[in-house]
Protein backbone atom coordinates (compact mmCIF):
# COMPACT_ATOMS: atom_id res chain seq x y z
CA UNK A 1 0.00 0.00 0.00
CA UNK A 2 1.63 3.25 -0.61
CA UNK A 3 2.25 5.51 2.74
CA UNK A 4 -0.58 8.30 2.34
CA UNK A 5 -1.50 11.22 5.12
CA UNK A 6 -4.74 11.62 4.12
CA UNK A 7 -5.16 14.70 6.49
CA UNK A 8 -2.23 16.77 5.35
CA UNK A 9 -2.21 15.51 1.26
CA UNK A 10 -5.46 15.97 1.06
CA UNK A 11 -6.35 20.00 -0.64
CA UNK A 12 -9.39 21.81 0.86
CA UNK A 13 -9.45 23.44 -2.83
CA UNK A 14 -10.22 21.27 -6.23
CA UNK A 15 -7.80 19.56 -6.98
CA UNK A 16 -5.98 20.05 -10.02
CA UNK A 17 -2.77 17.96 -9.70
CA UNK A 18 -1.49 14.88 -8.92
CA UNK A 19 2.21 14.15 -6.91
CA UNK A 20 3.21 10.60 -6.84
CA UNK A 21 6.26 10.31 -4.13
CA UNK A 22 7.81 6.77 -4.59
CA UNK A 23 10.32 6.56 -1.69
CA UNK A 24 12.90 3.49 -0.62
CA UNK A 25 12.14 2.64 2.73
CA UNK A 26 15.92 1.45 3.32
CA UNK A 27 17.08 4.73 2.58
CA UNK A 28 14.22 7.60 2.99
CA UNK A 29 11.97 7.71 5.87
CA UNK A 30 8.42 8.23 5.41
CA UNK A 31 8.29 10.87 8.31
CA UNK A 32 10.56 12.82 5.79
CA UNK A 33 8.13 12.21 2.55
CA UNK A 34 5.28 13.44 4.70
CA UNK A 35 6.93 16.35 5.62
CA UNK A 36 7.74 17.21 2.59
CA UNK A 37 4.00 16.63 1.22
CA UNK A 38 2.90 19.00 3.88
CA UNK A 39 5.25 21.63 2.66
CA UNK A 40 3.50 21.09 -1.10
CA UNK A 41 0.03 21.19 -0.48
CA UNK A 42 0.42 24.20 2.39
CA UNK A 43 2.02 26.15 -0.73
CA UNK A 44 0.30 24.62 -3.55
CA UNK A 45 -3.25 23.50 -2.36
CA UNK A 46 -4.41 22.17 -5.64
CA UNK A 47 -1.84 19.71 -5.82
CA UNK A 48 -2.72 16.51 -4.18
CA UNK A 49 0.09 14.09 -2.71
CA UNK A 50 0.63 10.07 -2.73
CA UNK A 51 3.30 8.53 -1.16
CA UNK A 52 4.03 4.83 -2.06
CA UNK A 53 7.10 2.29 -2.02
CA UNK A 54 8.06 -0.31 -4.61
CA UNK A 55 6.26 -2.97 -3.38
CA UNK A 56 2.85 -0.70 -4.05
CA UNK A 57 0.69 -1.06 -6.82
CA UNK A 58 -1.30 1.49 -8.99
CA UNK A 59 -3.75 -0.12 -7.75
CA UNK A 60 -3.54 1.49 -3.93
CA UNK A 61 -4.10 4.95 -5.22
CA UNK A 62 -7.84 5.69 -5.09
CA UNK A 63 -9.14 5.87 -9.01
CA UNK A 64 -10.31 8.83 -8.97
CA UNK A 65 -6.91 10.59 -8.68
CA UNK A 66 -5.83 8.78 -11.95
CA UNK A 67 -8.13 11.03 -13.27
CA UNK A 68 -5.90 14.06 -12.82
CA UNK A 69 -2.67 15.93 -14.72
CA UNK A 70 -0.19 13.39 -12.98
CA UNK A 71 3.86 13.40 -12.24
CA UNK A 72 5.59 10.53 -10.47
CA UNK A 73 8.79 11.31 -8.80
CA UNK A 74 10.62 8.28 -7.12
CA UNK A 75 13.60 8.70 -5.32
CA UNK A 76 15.06 4.84 -6.56
CA UNK A 77 13.73 2.44 -8.95
CA UNK A 78 10.02 2.42 -8.95
CA UNK A 79 9.55 -1.31 -8.49
CA UNK A 80 6.42 -2.68 -9.17
CA UNK A 81 4.55 0.46 -8.70
CA UNK A 82 3.49 1.62 -12.46
CA UNK A 83 1.89 4.80 -12.75
CA UNK A 84 -1.33 4.55 -15.20
CA UNK A 85 -0.69 8.09 -16.23
CA UNK A 86 1.62 11.20 -16.49
CA UNK A 87 5.45 11.29 -16.97
CA UNK A 88 8.21 9.91 -14.33
CA UNK A 89 11.17 11.30 -12.75
CA UNK A 90 13.15 8.38 -11.02
CA UNK A 91 16.73 8.17 -10.00
CA UNK A 92 18.68 5.67 -11.59
CA UNK A 93 22.75 4.46 -11.39
CA UNK A 94 25.09 6.49 -14.46
CA UNK A 95 27.60 5.18 -15.70
CA UNK A 96 30.28 7.68 -14.70
CA UNK A 97 31.59 7.92 -18.74
CA UNK A 98 27.72 8.93 -19.48
CA UNK A 99 28.34 11.79 -16.70
CA UNK A 100 31.56 13.01 -18.07
CA UNK A 101 29.70 13.49 -21.59
CA UNK A 102 26.64 14.86 -20.99
CA UNK A 103 28.41 17.30 -18.39
CA UNK A 104 30.08 18.66 -21.24
CA UNK A 105 27.21 18.34 -23.39
CA UNK A 106 25.45 21.33 -21.53
CA UNK A 107 28.39 23.10 -20.44
CA UNK A 108 29.05 21.81 -17.19
CA UNK A 109 32.59 21.94 -16.65
CA UNK A 110 33.89 18.31 -15.47
CA UNK A 111 37.61 17.16 -15.62
CA UNK A 112 38.67 15.13 -18.87
CA UNK A 113 37.82 11.43 -18.36
CA UNK A 114 38.66 8.35 -20.60
CA UNK A 115 39.14 4.78 -19.95
CA UNK A 116 42.20 3.55 -18.59
CA UNK A 117 44.48 0.77 -20.55
CA UNK A 118 47.65 -0.39 -19.71
CA UNK A 119 50.79 0.62 -22.05
CA UNK A 120 47.96 3.02 -23.78
CA UNK A 121 49.87 6.66 -23.94
CA UNK A 122 47.83 9.39 -22.44
CA UNK A 123 49.17 13.58 -22.99
CA UNK A 124 49.33 16.05 -20.62
CA UNK A 125 47.11 18.24 -22.82
CA UNK A 126 44.23 16.47 -22.28
CA UNK A 127 44.89 15.29 -18.74
CA UNK A 128 47.38 18.15 -17.35
CA UNK A 129 50.52 16.80 -15.57
CA UNK A 130 48.76 14.53 -13.10
CA UNK A 131 45.80 11.92 -13.83
CA UNK A 132 43.68 9.75 -11.58
CA UNK A 133 43.01 5.97 -11.86
CA UNK A 134 39.96 5.16 -10.52
CA UNK A 135 37.75 2.14 -10.85
CA UNK A 136 35.02 2.38 -13.33
CA UNK A 137 32.22 0.14 -11.85
CA UNK A 138 29.84 2.36 -9.83
CA UNK A 139 29.74 -0.41 -6.83
CA UNK A 140 33.15 0.19 -6.05
CA UNK A 141 33.55 3.96 -5.21
CA UNK A 142 32.01 4.54 -1.97
CA UNK A 143 34.87 3.63 -0.03
CA UNK A 144 36.75 7.11 -1.70
CA UNK A 145 40.07 4.66 -1.76
CA UNK A 146 39.71 3.10 -4.94
CA UNK A 147 41.95 5.87 -6.81
CA UNK A 148 45.72 6.65 -7.60
CA UNK A 149 47.81 9.63 -8.46
CA UNK A 150 50.15 9.24 -11.16
CA UNK A 151 52.10 11.37 -13.84
CA UNK A 152 50.10 11.91 -16.85
CA UNK A 153 53.05 11.36 -18.91
CA UNK A 154 54.26 7.63 -17.47
CA UNK A 155 50.66 6.05 -17.30
CA UNK A 156 51.90 4.12 -20.29
CA UNK A 157 54.60 2.69 -18.60
CA UNK A 158 52.94 0.96 -15.66
CA UNK A 159 52.42 -2.59 -15.50
CA UNK A 160 49.23 -4.26 -13.75
CA UNK A 161 52.33 -6.65 -12.17
CA UNK A 162 53.30 -3.67 -10.38
CA UNK A 163 50.27 -3.86 -8.13
CA UNK A 164 49.20 -5.92 -5.29
CA UNK A 165 46.41 -8.92 -6.41
CA UNK A 166 43.67 -6.98 -4.00
CA UNK A 167 44.46 -3.79 -6.06
CA UNK A 168 41.22 -2.05 -7.94
CA UNK A 169 43.20 -2.33 -10.72
CA UNK A 170 43.31 -5.71 -10.72
CA UNK A 171 39.91 -6.35 -9.91
CA UNK A 172 38.01 -4.57 -12.42
CA UNK A 173 37.98 -1.47 -15.44
CA UNK A 174 39.48 1.68 -14.60
CA UNK A 175 39.18 5.50 -15.62
CA UNK A 176 42.09 7.94 -16.40
CA UNK A 177 40.78 11.78 -15.01
CA UNK A 178 42.54 14.52 -15.39
CA UNK A 179 43.71 15.67 -11.24
CA UNK A 180 42.16 19.00 -9.84
CA UNK A 181 44.83 20.27 -7.23
CA UNK A 182 42.26 21.53 -4.63
CA UNK A 183 45.58 23.04 -2.32
CA UNK A 184 47.93 21.84 0.36
CA UNK A 185 44.64 20.53 2.86
CA UNK A 186 42.84 18.83 -0.31
CA UNK A 187 39.09 19.20 0.13
CA UNK A 188 35.68 18.69 -1.92
CA UNK A 189 32.10 20.10 -1.44
CA UNK A 190 28.97 17.80 -1.76
CA UNK A 191 25.98 19.04 -2.82
CA UNK A 192 22.62 17.32 -2.35
CA UNK A 193 19.77 18.30 -5.18
CA UNK A 194 16.29 17.68 -5.49
CA UNK A 195 15.28 18.85 -9.27
CA UNK A 196 18.02 21.40 -8.63
CA UNK A 197 17.15 22.82 -5.40
CA UNK A 198 19.81 22.63 -3.35
CA UNK A 199 18.75 20.79 0.35
CA UNK A 200 21.96 19.12 2.07
CA UNK A 201 25.53 20.30 1.54
CA UNK A 202 29.10 20.43 2.90
CA UNK A 203 32.67 20.57 3.00
CA UNK A 204 34.71 17.92 2.98
CA UNK A 205 38.36 18.56 4.19
CA UNK A 206 41.43 15.86 4.58
CA UNK A 207 42.85 15.29 7.82
CA UNK A 208 45.83 15.41 6.78
CA UNK A 209 48.40 17.35 4.14
CA UNK A 210 48.78 16.54 0.28
CA UNK A 211 51.96 15.06 -0.28
CA UNK A 212 54.65 17.07 -2.40
CA UNK A 213 53.57 16.96 -5.86
CA UNK A 214 56.66 18.20 -6.99
CA UNK A 215 58.24 14.77 -6.08
CA UNK A 216 58.40 13.00 -9.42
CA UNK A 217 58.57 9.57 -7.87
CA UNK A 218 55.99 7.19 -8.58
CA UNK A 219 55.86 5.31 -5.26
CA UNK A 220 55.62 8.51 -3.35
CA UNK A 221 52.82 9.92 -5.53
CA UNK A 222 51.01 6.98 -4.93
CA UNK A 223 50.85 8.57 -1.13
CA UNK A 224 48.75 11.48 -2.39
CA UNK A 225 45.68 12.39 -1.29
CA UNK A 226 42.82 11.86 -4.05
CA UNK A 227 40.11 11.93 -2.49
CA UNK A 228 39.90 13.45 1.28
CA UNK A 229 37.57 10.42 3.13
CA UNK A 230 40.92 8.11 2.58
CA UNK A 231 42.49 9.94 5.63
CA UNK A 232 39.59 9.70 8.07
CA UNK A 233 40.73 6.11 9.20
CA UNK A 234 43.71 8.35 10.45
CA UNK A 235 41.33 10.32 12.22
CA UNK A 236 39.75 8.04 13.84
CA UNK A 237 36.57 10.12 15.86
CA UNK A 238 38.09 13.70 14.92
CA UNK A 239 36.57 13.11 11.13
CA UNK A 240 33.72 15.00 12.07
CA UNK A 241 35.49 18.02 12.67
CA UNK A 242 36.59 17.79 8.84
CA UNK A 243 33.31 18.31 8.10
CA UNK A 244 31.68 22.42 7.49
CA UNK A 245 27.98 23.13 6.75
CA UNK A 246 28.71 25.93 5.22
CA UNK A 247 30.09 26.26 1.17
CA UNK A 248 30.28 29.42 -0.67
CA UNK A 249 27.20 30.29 -2.71
CA UNK A 250 28.94 29.99 -6.05
CA UNK A 251 29.48 26.00 -5.00
CA UNK A 252 25.63 25.81 -4.77
CA UNK A 253 24.64 27.40 -7.85
CA UNK A 254 27.19 25.46 -9.67
CA UNK A 255 25.29 22.44 -7.98
CA UNK A 256 22.00 23.79 -9.29
CA UNK A 257 23.22 24.11 -13.08
CA UNK A 258 24.81 20.66 -13.56
CA UNK A 259 20.93 19.24 -12.42
CA UNK A 260 20.03 20.63 -16.35
CA UNK A 261 22.80 17.26 -17.31
CA UNK A 262 20.51 15.23 -15.94
CA UNK A 263 16.82 16.49 -15.61
CA UNK A 264 15.35 13.32 -15.32
CA UNK A 265 17.22 12.18 -12.44
CA UNK A 266 15.30 13.83 -9.53
CA UNK A 267 18.14 13.19 -6.27
CA UNK A 268 21.61 14.43 -7.14
CA UNK A 269 24.84 13.98 -5.04
CA UNK A 270 27.28 16.46 -6.81
CA UNK A 271 31.05 15.95 -6.12
CA UNK A 272 32.50 19.64 -6.77
CA UNK A 273 35.87 20.70 -6.61
CA UNK A 274 37.65 23.82 -6.74
CA UNK A 275 41.13 24.18 -8.25
CA UNK A 276 43.50 25.83 -6.27
CA UNK A 277 45.32 27.97 -8.82
CA UNK A 278 42.64 28.91 -11.08
CA UNK A 279 39.48 29.05 -8.75
CA UNK A 280 37.51 27.04 -11.04
CA UNK A 281 34.92 24.38 -9.96
CA UNK A 282 34.27 21.56 -11.33
CA UNK A 283 32.32 17.86 -10.71
CA UNK A 284 33.44 15.27 -10.43
CA UNK A 285 30.29 13.19 -10.66
CA UNK A 286 27.20 12.62 -9.67
CA UNK A 287 25.57 9.99 -7.37
CA UNK A 288 22.13 9.43 -9.01
CA UNK A 289 21.22 5.63 -7.81
CA UNK A 290 19.13 7.71 -4.36
CA UNK A 291 21.45 6.21 -1.63
CA UNK A 292 22.26 9.62 -0.31
CA UNK A 293 19.52 11.31 1.26
CA UNK A 294 21.41 11.50 4.41
CA UNK A 295 18.34 12.68 6.30
CA UNK A 296 17.30 9.50 7.25
CA UNK A 297 19.09 6.67 4.92
CA UNK A 298 20.63 3.57 6.66
CA UNK A 299 23.67 3.70 5.71
CA UNK A 300 24.69 6.64 7.51
CA UNK A 301 22.99 5.95 10.55
CA UNK A 302 25.97 6.09 12.61
CA UNK A 303 27.87 9.03 11.49
CA UNK A 304 24.30 10.86 11.56
CA UNK A 305 23.98 10.47 15.42
CA UNK A 306 27.11 11.86 15.72
CA UNK A 307 26.64 14.56 14.11
CA UNK A 308 23.56 15.02 16.22
CA UNK A 309 21.11 12.83 13.67
CA UNK A 310 18.30 13.47 11.87
CA UNK A 311 16.53 16.52 14.15
CA UNK A 312 19.98 18.52 13.58
CA UNK A 313 20.31 17.95 9.81
CA UNK A 314 17.01 19.23 9.06
CA UNK A 315 17.26 22.12 11.75
CA UNK A 316 20.43 23.12 9.85
CA UNK A 317 19.47 22.98 6.41
CA UNK A 318 15.26 23.05 6.50
CA UNK A 319 14.80 21.25 3.99
CA UNK A 320 11.98 20.46 3.18
CA UNK A 321 10.73 23.66 2.17
CA UNK A 322 12.94 23.90 -1.03
CA UNK A 323 11.94 20.59 -1.66
CA UNK A 324 8.51 21.77 -2.03
CA UNK A 325 9.22 24.17 -3.99
CA UNK A 326 11.00 22.19 -6.80
CA UNK A 327 8.17 19.46 -6.65
CA UNK A 328 5.39 22.35 -6.95
CA UNK A 329 7.34 23.88 -10.07
CA UNK A 330 8.00 20.38 -11.68
CA UNK A 331 4.21 19.17 -11.05
CA UNK A 332 3.06 22.52 -12.66
CA UNK A 333 5.78 22.19 -16.05
CA UNK A 334 5.43 18.46 -16.23
CA UNK A 335 1.92 17.11 -14.84
CA UNK A 336 -0.14 15.38 -17.40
Amino acid sequence: MPFHDGKHTRAPVRPKALLILVMQPEKQHVADMIAIAREVVKAAPEIIVDIAAPGSSANDVEPWKWTLPTLTVSLGRLGKFMPRRGPILQNRPVKKLEQCRRFKSVGISTPHTEPFEFGRQYFEADFGKFAVLKTLPLALTSSGREMILLPTRRLHQISIAEFPEDHFLRRAPALVQRFIDTGPKPEYFQVLTLLGEQILWMRVRSATEQVDLCEPEVDHLRKAIVDPRSTYESAGENFLDLLEFEVPSDVIEFARAAYKAFPDIPLQACDIVREAATGHLFILEINAGGNTWDFSSRRVAASREKLGGRERLISIYDPWPRAATALIRKVRELAS
